[in-house]
C-alpha cells in the first residue's frame, strides 16, 4: 500500500512536470506558426514585387522600349535580382513551416505523454481505492469476530 502512495505521489510530480512540457511546447508551436505566418506574408509581398517587376518590363516590351541595348543589361539583373529574393524568401517560409509542423509534432508527443500519465494515476488511483476498501472490510470483518469472542465469553 505505501509503494502504490509512494507511486502516486511520483506519478502527480510527473503529470505536473508533462503538463509544464505541455504548455511549452504549445507556446512554442503558436510562436512557430505566427512566425510562419509572417514568413508566408512576406513571401506574398516578394512575389507580388516580381511580378510587378515583370509587368513593368512587359508594358516596356510592348511600347518598344524594350529593344534599346542600354537598357537590356539593368532590367535583366533588376530581374535576376527579384528572382533571387523571391527564391529566398521561399526557402525561408519552407523553414519557417517546417518548424511549426516540428512544433506541432512535439505537442503532439507531449500531450500523448499527460494522457499516459493520467491514465497511469486513474489506474493507480482505483487500485489505492480498491485497497482501501478492501481493507475497510478486513477490518470490518475482524471487529465483529471480536465482539463475537466477547459474546460467547
Amino acid at each position: 500500500m505505501q509503494d502504490e502512495l509512494k507511486s502516486l505521489r511520483q506519478l502527480k510530480a510527473l503529470q505536473r512536470y508533462r503538463i509544464l512540457q505541455q504548455e511549452k511546447a504549445e507556446i512554442n508551436h503558436t510562436r512557430a506558426c505566427h512566425i510562419s505566418h509572417e514568413a508566408r506574408k512576406s513571401l506574398q509581398h516578394e512575389h507580388d514585387s516580381y511580378l510587378k517587376i515583370i509587368q513593368h518590363y512587359t508594358n516596356e516590351f510592348k511600347i518598344g522600349t524594350y529593344l534599346n541595348p542600354t537598357l537590356q543589361q539593368p532590367r535583366l539583373a533588376s530581374i535576376m535580382q527579384a528572382s533571387q529574393q523571391l527564391d529566398l524568401q521561399r526557402q525561408l517560409f519552407e523553414q519557417k513551416q517546417q518548424e511549426c509542423h516540428h512544433a506541432l509534432s512535439y505537442l503532439v508527443k507531449s500531450k500523448s505523454k499527460v494522457d499516459v500519465v493520467v491514465n497511469a494515476i486513474q489506474h493507480l488511483e482505483l487500485r489505492v481505492a480498491a485497497q482501501h476498501q478492501y481493507q475497510e472490510l478486513a477490518d470490518i470483518f475482524d471487529a465483529q469476530r471480536r465482539k463475537e469472542v466477547y459474546r460467547d465469553i
